[in-house]
């Protein structure tokens, strides 16, 4: 059984210690996509992060490509039970490896301890996100911003080849670095696509969990400290 807090304090624990890691984010819209079907009109994808519509050959064939690293520094974060037992199940029967956590590890009841470690956080990062929140003040230090679009999606779709080559080539010039990756539904790519060009790093997905420091403002209900999904505490 995999404990929210003690898989949380972790992978912490191993960015504190400089070892190198990749995890890699999924939910209900990545396997929507890998299974070759478009986000629906009303999704907080397209409400809080305009998302477009993504029927696109090149996206599917990468995603599906990420689920099938087998490593003991790879990890796959799915859905737990708690929150959405029925795609956790479909993943893990898709997915090669048995190296899993939690997608909902950094946000949800291990939220605000991840925004107060954000603030002690000492090694560099470099942020891969929105081109919006390139001028944001973070917590830490930001040793490179890469940006990414709105419409990341379509913009992979007719750009894919150098967008992967840009990713292996960032991989492949830093050592030993810190990346912090919030480019639904890109992310799995770059992470899968960094990894493989460079396990020498360490490489997460954390989807929403900088909202409040990139956009400013409560993007999700796990940010409202009163609200039920602050309090869940997630079981795998």
């Amino acid at each position: 059984m995999l404990d929210f807090r003690d898989q949380f304090f972790y992978f912490l624990d191993k960015i504190d210690k400089w070892e190198n890691f990749s995890i890699s984010r999924y939910w209900d819209w990545e396997k929507m996509l890998i299974e070759g079907r478009d986000v629906t009109e009303c999704s907080q994808a397209r409400a809080q992060d305009k998302r477009k519509s993504v029927w696109m050959t090149k996206l599917w064939e990468a995603l599906g490509k990420t689920l099938d690293v087998v490593d003991k520094n790879y990890y796959y974060a799915i859905p737990c039970s708690c929150c959405n037992n029925k795609w956790k199940i479909r993943y893990m029967d898709n997915v090669k490896s048995h190296y899993f956590t939690y997608a909902n590890l950094f946000i949800n009841n291990n939220y605000q301890f991840f925004r107060e470690w954000l603030k002690l956080l000492t090694r560099s990062v470099i942020v891969m996100a929105n081109y919006e929140w390139q001028d944001k003040e973070y917590p830490f230090t930001v040793k490179q911003f890469i940006p990414v679009w709105d419409d990341c999606a379509n913009y992979f779709e007719r750009h894919h080849k150098a967008f992967i080559n840009k990713c292996k080539k960032l991989a492949k010039e830093n050592k030993n670095q810190l990346f912090f990756i919030s480019a639904w539904p890109l992310a799995n790519i770059v992470v899968y696509e960094m990894y493989k060009q460079n396990p020498n790093n360490t490489y997460i997905d954390v989807w929403s969990a900088l909202d409040e420091f990139t956009k400013w403002r409560i993007t999700r209900w796990f940010q409202r400290r009163e609200d039920v999904y602050a309090q869940r505490y997630c079981i795998f």
